[in-house]
């Protein structure tokens, strides 16, 4: 086909006489995308028309001059270092790299490298062809950035589920509580308006019986008389101190204070409180605990626990029975 370095007329049509040189520049230079020879020192030795245009240089501003010095940024010359063993080695790579055009402007190029080799198969340059992809790039990074923002969004999103299941679960509790603290309010006060009927009953009754025959009364049973107005008027003072401890106890300002002491006395104070409700019924209350023993206890909290099961027992023990503790 050619002779020395002439093409032969007549593969073409009409009188043309090219250098095979010439037609490698006119073929180069129809390519839609960037072309650059690179000599194994990667000084470059060809460009065609489109790279020039790609990196915004004249020819005579790029040949002979170092690819690493007019083309690389300084942060990616070290793995272009890195590449150029490989391609020393004879291996092709497409890869995406950055070059800086003249105007400073940087741009992202898609790179088809690939070695030239001689015949004996030694790496004597590299031949490269180039596509700028920076819309493409800006495309992805605005792309990339707008996923960040959809997973930042999404996690906010699940931490105020989160919240708002956490508000959720907590009003729930707070409503059970609520239900709660009103059954156990009802539950209590009915309680405590039933002994206080019974507290006041008798202490009324007790009245009653001054202001309808006081005359007729000898002195040691005015005296045993105003004794049962006195253990009635400490049980109603017990009642509503009763009612005190509870109001505490759902502040959660009660505290709990254990001490040593002597569980009797602890019985005697509730028994005699109750006594008057026991005499209504005609209910015998006896107790029957060594004076001795002692026990590690709070008095308070004991004591409302042992009058709520002594009132009940008075409560549903009918007339004329016997409770015994």
């Amino acid at each position: 086909m050619a002779e020395g370095n002439k093409i032969k007329t007549n593969d073409f049509e009409g009188n043309l006489n090219l250098s095979e040189i010439d037609f490698i520049y006119l073929l180069y230079n129809q390519l839609q995308e960037g072309l650059i020879i690179l000599d194994i020192q990667d000084n470059i030795i060809f460009v065609n028309e489109k790279f020039c245009e790609l990196v915004g240089y004249e020819k005579g501003e790029l040949i002979a001059k170092s690819a690493f010095d007019m083309l690389y940024l300084d942060d990616d010359k070290e793995s272009m270092k890195t590449r150029n063993i490989f391609r020393k080695r004879g291996i092709n790579e497409l890869y995406e790299l950055r070059f800086i055009k003249k105007n400073c402007e940087i741009i992202h190029v898609l790179v088809n490298a690939n070695a030239i080799k001689e015949d004996d198969g030694k790496v004597k340059g590299f031949m490269a062809s180039c596509i700028d992809i920076t819309e493409r790039k800006i495309e992805e990074i605005r792309n990339q950035k707008l996923f960040e923002e959809l997973i930042d969004t999404k996690q906010l999103l699940e931490q105020n589920l989160q919240q708002k299941n956490k508000l959720i679960d907590e009003l729930i509790e707070i409503k059970t509580e609520l239900q709660t603290s009103n059954h156990e309010k009802d539950k209590f006060f009915s309680i405590i308006t039933h002994d206080l009927k019974n507290a006041f009953s008798g202490f009324l009754n007790y009245i009653k019986l001054f202001s309808d025959d006081l005359n007729n009364f000898t002195l040691q049973e005015l005296s045993d008389i105003v004794k049962q107005m006195q253990v009635s008027a400490e049980s109603l003072y017990k009642l509503l101190e009763n009612l005190l401890e509870w109001s505490k106890i759902k502040r959660n300002v009660f505290t709990f204070n254990p001490e040593k002491h002597n569980l009797n006395l602890i019985i005697s104070q509730i028994t005699s409180i109750l006594s008057i409700n026991a005499t209504n019924k005609k209910i015998s209350l006896i107790t029957n605990i060594d004076e001795s023993i002692d026990a590690f206890f709070d008095p308070q909290m004991l004591n409302t626990i042992l009058r709520n099961i002594i009132q009940n027992a008075i409560k549903f023990t009918k007339d004329n029975g016997k409770i015994e503790i």
